[in-house]
């Protein structure tokens, strides 16, 4: 089975906001995580490996993230995007870039 690891995104300006990129090996399988980081201190990683939610699929993972002053990365519980879990599993491109443009608007809430 062929998983395809290219993130298709439409709005190219999306891309501007990757901030790593990281791919590996795991079994037979190839596995790929892109990070994104917004300027609201709120980001993402979009991934696909073999754990993930819809791989087997060819499908993605989000998983949201917040980051903080030291640029350190926490999984994020964002109840604007979704109820009360960190990730959301069987997402195509097209979902996904809905989801990243959504935390991208989101204001961040100060603690």
């Amino acid at each position: 089975m062929r998983i395809s690891l290219d993130l298709r995104l439409n709005d190219i300006g999306l891309e501007n906001y990757i901030c790593d990129v990281e791919s590996s090996h795991m079994s037979t399988y190839e596995c790929i995580k892109y990070y994104f980081r917004f300027p609201n201190g709120y980001g993402a990683v979009v991934l696909k490996d073999f754990n993930s939610i819809g791989f087997f699929d060819n499908l993605w993972e989000l998983q949201t993230v917040d980051y903080n002053s030291k640029n350190q990365m926490s999984y994020a519980k964002l109840k604007d995007i979704y109820k009360n879990n960190t990730f959301l599993g069987n997402l195509t491109d097209e979902q996904v870039e809905k989801y990243l443009h959504d935390i991208l608007k989101l204001v961040r809430k100060e603690k």
